[in-house]
């Protein structure tokens, strides 16, 4: 799981990896990684889909590249525009619905 930093956010301790921020979490607070992120880091990756309005967490984002849609489905109809992206609507859904 990706961590913005090797700070800890409950004590901010910093560690020279991600690895040794993932061991003192386990460690020395007792709550796993999965949780650590949740509470502290989640809000950071927080998205609005420009194309329904859903908010989702788009947990691999960078500065360079963040996640603009939440579906392939809103991902195709942001490229082509509506009208345009309606011939490939009913492929995109039986793919999901599989």
């Amino acid at each position: 799981m990706k961590m913005e930093t090797n700070n800890c956010k409950i004590c901010n301790r910093t560690f020279k990896t991600q690895q040794g921020l993932h061991i003192h979490i386990k460690l020395k607070h007792k709550i796993g990684v999965e949780q650590y992120f949740n509470k502290y880091l989640k809000e950071n990756y927080k998205r609005i889909c420009p194309v329904c309005g859903k908010q989702f967490y788009d947990f691999k984002a960078s500065p360079f590249s963040p996640k603009k849609c939440c579906s392939v489905k809103c991902i195709i109809i942001d490229f082509y525009g509506k009208e345009k992206a309606k011939p490939f609507l009913p492929f995109i859904e039986t793919l999901i619905n599989q």
